[in-house]
């Protein structure tokens, strides 16, 4: 089977990517159970487990234009289950959802796939969807995604065929937005500033006050004074800048919890922009000067420092905390640890 043209529909999946695109058209050829896309965040998992997807159950091997592709695409095929989960971690009652799916006889044509992205974000689940997983139905594919399985979920991972999927270059993500219909000038910028992660592109696509909230977060070692109310005021044009900006949204694929599908795809997008914050301050010590600029009368800012005080609040937010609570924390975190140091 030959891979899908980048012109065609399904190309649009991953532009400029043809080994992987060959590759899953090899692998759709004569479906195994379960499947791994590893690669790591951003890199496109989903994506290409929507092009397997695709392949598989369209007549034509993923023509990309058929009303079979476009349903795909859209995440309402009958035959397709997207799992979404409400929280952090895939809750036991969201893996019996999909596992009563898994278990139904296909609507059309031979096969029922089910697509669980984050699967390193199942521990709580693990237990019932390995048993499943073990003993497959004879019609149905799991398609998982993940950036790193551990060894709670090794005996998932070990049942799995690996397929790996690696970050793409700004080049290929500038391809892949052009193909959404991304102005090329918008595409080029979001390439620049995604850091290699597909979602996060597509995330800054959608936002035209996104080089202002970058510069704003660049701008904090001139602006960092050691008193409650200045890192207020930061904190506050930080937080402003995250949710500033028209966004150009689009309709989101179906889905069986609509509500709590939103909230989470909010939460992930704030999250992205707040990493994007972090890494846009740590880039102001990469100039080949002795460190960032500074205003007169702010706190000089230690490279070791900065980064010590962006890892602990990335743990903050790994624990779920607010991001504006994150947000607060850190200024108020690098401001005391700076003023000691003095």
């Amino acid at each position: 089977m030959m891979p899908p043209s980048d012109e065609s529909g399904l190309g649009a999946y991953l532009p400029d990517r043809p080994e992987l695109m060959s590759q899953l058209a090899t692998l759709a050829v004569d479906p195994l159970p379960s499947y791994l896309f590893a690669g790591p965040s951003g890199s496109g998992k989903l994506s290409a487990a929507l092009a397997f997807a695709s392949m598989v159950l369209c007549d034509r091997g993923g023509c990309g234009s058929c009303d079979v592709c476009a349903a795909v695409r859209g995440g309402h095929h009958p035959d397709l289950l997207i799992v979404r989960r409400s929280g952090q971690q895939l809750e036991v009652t969201e893996a019996r959802d999909a596992i009563r799916f898994a278990v139904g006889v296909p609507n059309h044509g031979a096969w029922r796939i089910v697509i669980i992205p984050e699967i390193h974000r199942a521990y709580l689940a693990a237990p019932i969807l390995l048993k499943t997983i073990e003993e497959p139905s004879s019609s149905t594919i799991f398609i998982l995604t993940s950036e790193g399985t551990g060894s709670a979920l090794e005996p998932i991972a070990s049942r799995c065929v690996r397929v790996e999927v690696p970050r793409p270059t700004p080049n290929q993500i500038a391809s892949y937005l052009r193909s959404r219909g991304v102005d090329a000038t918008l595409a080029t910028r979001a390439s620049l500033l995604a850091g290699g992660k597909l979602d996060r592109a597509e995330m800054l696509a959608e936002r035209e006050e996104i080089q202002r909230y970058v510069d704003l977060w660049r701008s904090i070692p001139q602006r960092l004074r050691p008193d409650p109310r200045s890192l207020s005021e930061l904190a506050w044009e930080l937080e402003e800048g995250a949710v500033s900006g028209e966004r150009k949204r689009g309709g989101r694929a179906n889905s069986r919890t609509e509500g709590a599908e939103a909230t989470s795809s909010d939460r992930r997008e704030r999250t992205e922009l707040l990493l994007l914050g972090f890494e846009s301050f740590l880039s102001t010590f990469l100039k080949p000067s002795d460190g960032p600029v500074r205003g007169s009368d702010s706190v000089p800012l230690d490279p070791v420092i900065s980064l010590e005080a962006v890892e602990r609040a990335q743990v903050s937010l790994a624990r779920n905390i607010s991001h504006s609570l994150v947000v607060r924390e850190f200024l108020f975190d690098l401001a005391v640890r700076a003023v000691a140091q003095i």
